[in-house]
């Protein structure tokens, strides 16, 4: 008895070009790797990428009617696909403009040299699944510190702990109820004798390295 393995989903590539035989190219080039979707000017690519926002690179033409490659880029607006710029010309203000408002991963000249984009879309299809693996692990941490502020903020006793530099890490409602004062309220140098912290012997006030 063998077991059954899933085929891995292909990464979504979205080439945009007016020529419909460059999209061929590219397609040809990238599609053994990719799901490879295309579109013949940014309209139509917005309306691609509306429809299918799992999109890992986005490889566009610089040059087209209407909307070039750059204001193309720039109505992307937080979308997350790591983005590429074509051009066959030497545009280097399109480019700049690519790079601080269309927030462009490369640049690549045309003619292409075929091995090169390929490990272009490569590094950049591996970009973008290393930035959602860091999107997503922020807000399972985000999802942890809510759960366990909810936690301690329903605890009838106050929860106070530092670092070992005085610097407070947790303070729950239910201390701030107790001590009437919030956690920045106090020097580091002075949490201690400051919240009326003790020793075990409730006379010796709890020092910030103990």
């Amino acid at each position: 008895m063998s077991a059954m393995v899933a085929p891995v989903e292909k990464r979504r590539v979205l080439l945009v070009d007016d020529e419909p035989q460059v999209l061929v190219a590219l397609e040809d080039l990238l599609s053994e790797e990719f799901q490879v979707l295309k579109a013949q000017s940014g309209e139509d690519a917005l309306k691609v990428i509306k429809q299918q926002p799992e999109i890992a690179v986005v490889i566009t033409d610089q040059r087209m009617p209407k909307m070039t490659g750059d204001e193309f880029l720039t109505r992307l607006d937080k979308h997350s696909a790591t983005r590429i710029l074509l051009t066959g010309y030497a545009d280097l203000s399109a480019v700049i403009r690519a790079v601080n408002e269309g927030k462009i991963f490369a640049y690549v000249t045309k003619p292409w040299n075929a091995e090169d984009l390929w490990l272009t879309v490569h590094n950049a299809a591996e970009h973008f699944h290393l930035a959602q693996e860091l999107t997503n692990e922020r807000q399972r941490l985000q999802e942890k510190t809510l759960l366990l502020d909810s936690i301690l903020d329903c605890m009838g006793e106050g929860v106070v702990a530092t670092d070992r530099a005085g610097k407070f890490l947790v303070f729950n409602r239910r201390a701030e109820a107790i001590l009437g004062k919030g956690p920045l309220e106090v020097r580091p140098d002075a949490w201690g004798p400051g919240y009326g912290l003790h020793q075990p012997d409730q006379r010796s006030c709890r020092s910030r390295a103990s």
